[in-house]
């Protein structure tokens, strides 16, 4: 539930960009250490289509979102990758 509240929050900052939802993709996936039992991490990818964004800014102002929106037990397993 956290997690599709953070999407949407990043679907909304994506648009306040001027970005519209074909000029970008987002996938989100989980991703397991089975050498360390019990252990993984939320992966939340967004690819830009779009020539010309700046990723470095989008992902810090996201980096930024997602430590004032999520729980610090989730954001602490969530990697945010800009591409």
């Amino acid at each position: 539930m956290v997690m599709a509240i953070f999407l949407q929050k990043v679907k909304d900052f994506l648009k306040s960009q001027g970005l519209t939802e074909e000029d970008y993709k987002i996938e989100l996936s989980k991703w397991y250490d089975y050498e360390v039992e019990g252990w993984g991490y939320t992966q939340i990818k967004i690819t830009l289509v779009k020539q010309g964004v700046d990723k470095f800014s989008i992902l810090e102002s996201l980096t930024n979102l997602a430590s004032k929106t999520l729980p610090k037990e989730v954001l602490q397993e969530t990697a945010i990758i800009v591409e």
